[in-house]
């Protein structure tokens, strides 16, 4: 589990460098610069200088500065290193986890298919009493995540690391098309913790929890969140993960689901108070242009709200705790 002790501070030290901005009519969510340890990927990999680099990911600092940070290619087996690209980073414990995934209670930040910019979404007891303004909206537009070489498609994300360059920590992440790895046949979920690439969910499973068995052929998983309990390299007892797929069959790609391994199941996740499933349009909820691919979620992460920022700046103490699990 991470240190909340560096979390906190780096929170207070974020906040003392500038005050927060207040929009009239209510507050809106911490921007990206109070927010450390951020790492992306684009969709085609590329450096923080924009040059194709498969495997390799961005740090950025939520002012438009970026160094090249992890590259898993010479972790992956041989034949995965020139064929496959980055799909989703996530963390094994990711912070504000459960507070997204379960509790309905911080604001969700995400990507779509084609579009540039980080879009947050308020939780649901924004409305009508804490009055964020607005509800949506985008939390890091493409010259503040990169100035040098701004994001074409933000692939996947990671925040809430340990500070500045070398300070990343995505250490789970999966590939383009879920590929297969040997025996273990396809993987949509790769462990990354002990610098190798080792299979952690494999899209049979993923395709066994949304209760479609007949898609594992097809399973590309798209975007996550991650909770593993132990930080172990096994996805079992008290672990769960929130994710997106690529659209398939009946779903379009905007559903997000949450799979606790101990429930079997997976379920659509609600926030905002409404259901990420194929009903929902990311879309609409967002108001983004129709006929294009905005639709698919591409990455997936969860920010504090303003309050529980105050607090930590006053108090210095990390009031936020992931639910325990037994």
């Amino acid at each position: 589990m991470r240190n909340h002790v560096w979390m906190t501070l780096a929170v207070i030290a974020a906040l003392l460098a500038g005050p927060m901005t207040v929009w009239a009519g209510g507050t809106p969510p911490i921007g990206p610069a109070s927010v450390p340890g951020k790492e992306y990927s684009n969709d085609l990999d590329e450096t923080a200088a924009g040059l194709i680099d498969m495997h390799q990911n961005i740090w950025w600092d939520g002012t438009g500065g970026a160094a090249d940070t992890f590259d898993y290619t010479p972790a992956l087996p041989p034949e995965l290193q020139t064929t496959t690209w980055v799909d989703a980073l996530a963390h094994h414990a990711d912070y504000l986890y459960d507070e997204v995934s379960h509790a309905d209670a911080t604001t969700m930040v995400l990507s779509t298919t084609g579009l540039p910019d980080i879009l947050y979404t308020a939780p649901v007891h924004h409305a009508p009493i804490h009055g964020l303004v607005p509800e949506t909206g985008v939390w890091a537009a493409a010259p503040i995540i990169n100035a040098a070489s701004p994001p074409d498609d933000v692939d996947g994300l990671e925040v809430w690391g340990p500070g500045g360059p070398g300070g990343d920590d995505a250490d789970k992440f999966s590939l383009t098309g879920d590929p297969a790895a040997g025996a273990g046949g396809r993987i949509s979920v790769w462990d990354y913790s002990t610098g190798a690439a080792v299979p952690y969910i494999t899209a049979a499973s993923l395709a066994g929890a949304i209760g479609r068995t007949d898609l594992f052929e097809q399973i590309d998983l798209d975007a996550m969140m991650v909770f593993d309990v132990s930080g172990d390299l096994v996805f079992g007892s008290g672990d769960s993960i929130m994710f997106s797929i690529a659209p398939v069959d009946v779903f379009d790609g905007g559903e997000i689901w949450v799979w606790d391994f101990d429930a079997g199941a997976a379920v659509f996740l609600t926030h905002g108070g409404e259901i990420w499933d194929t009903a929902h349009s990311v879309v609409g909820h967002f108001g983004l242009p129709t006929g294009g691919e905005f639709e698919n979620i591409n990455a997936l992460e969860a920010i504090p709200e303003p309050a529980t920022m105050s607090l930590l700046a006053v108090s210095g103490l990390a009031v936020l705790r992931r639910r325990k699990r037994s």
